[in-house]
């Protein structure tokens, strides 16, 4: 099974680059395509803003993830979310704050995330991790000066996906919380690039997908746990430098991204069969 000269060929079709890394979890076989490069993370960071919120409740048994949080006007910030339409005063609890974060990619609440644990303290998790790229630069902000000079995050599709792997195999955080992690990737409502031309039939999808989406411009991702009828997968795919900077789900990275999808699910579905 060659995928990688097949992500090859999507790539030279591509007005832009692919860095794609996919593991068949019961083997470990893995595939890619410049997996190792740096690319922005756009939203896939709060996968690993998730984690490190969990591994502090893991580890502290003074952090709670039941403690609540006071939205503050000071805390809103435009773009993605529902945080940013409620009147300030309002509390929610860390761990609904980390369910808006990741289903409706919620800006604020991501926001409030990063401050009840620090942006340091965020990245010596991630390093303690073993990841060695990957790194949160900042809060969000949808101030061009901030978001054209610095980027958000990043990241390479390998140590993304070596994460969502770990998560997937209960060998993350263990099993109580890694179980609540995916189960909460597996909510995310943005559908439009990975699972978008997965099968379904009359009566819904024959795969489940627990994922995390990113959208900047000039970049689209996604990466996630596909649980399909011949098994387990990881998937993370990222693009850079797009040509295409239309903001909805014809643009050009999460069409291609979907592409990819595909062409790996096919590509396991008949060589491990259904089981």
């Amino acid at each position: 099974m060659n995928l990688e000269k097949k992500f090859h060929e999507l790539d030279k079709k591509l007005n832009g680059k692919y860095g794609i890394w996919v593991e068949w979890l019961d083997t470990g076989e893995t595939w890619g395509l410049r997996q190792n490069q740096i690319f922005p993370t756009a939203s896939v960071i709060k996968t690993q803003i998730m984690v490190a919120l969990f591994e502090r409740a893991k580890n502290n048994k003074r952090f709670s993830l039941d403690r609540k949080v006071r939205l503050r006007r000071k805390d809103i910030v435009e773009g993605s979310g529902v945080l940013r339409f409620l009147k300030p005063g309002v509390e929610m609890r860390l761990r609904d704050l980390c369910m808006l974060m990741i289903i409706v990619s919620d800006n604020t609440a991501t926001n409030m995330v990063i401050d009840a644990l620090g942006v340091e303290a965020i990245n010596e998790s991630i390093r303690s991790w073993g990841y060695e790229k990957t790194v949160l630069n900042r809060k969000l902000t949808c101030d061009p000066a901030i978001c054209s000079t610095i980027t958000l995050a990043d990241t390479t599709p390998q140590e993304t996906g070596d994460l969502l792997a770990r998560i997937a195999r209960r060998k993350m955080l263990g099993a109580r919380y890694d179980k609540e992690m995916e189960r909460i990737l597996s909510c995310q409502r943005l559908d439009t690039a990975l699972p978008r031309l997965l099968p379904w039939d009359k009566e819904g999808p024959v795969f489940s997908i627990a994922h995390k989406t990113g959208s900047i411009t000039g970049a689209r991702n996604d990466a996630g746990i596909v649980t399909s009828p011949a098994g387990r997968y990881v998937i993370s795919v990222f693009t850079r430098r797009l040509k295409d900077t239309i903001y909805n789900c014809e643009n050009e990275g999460t069409k291609g991204i979907a592409k990819v999808s595909k062409i790996t699910y096919d590509a396991f579905q008949k060589r491990y069969g259904t089981r």
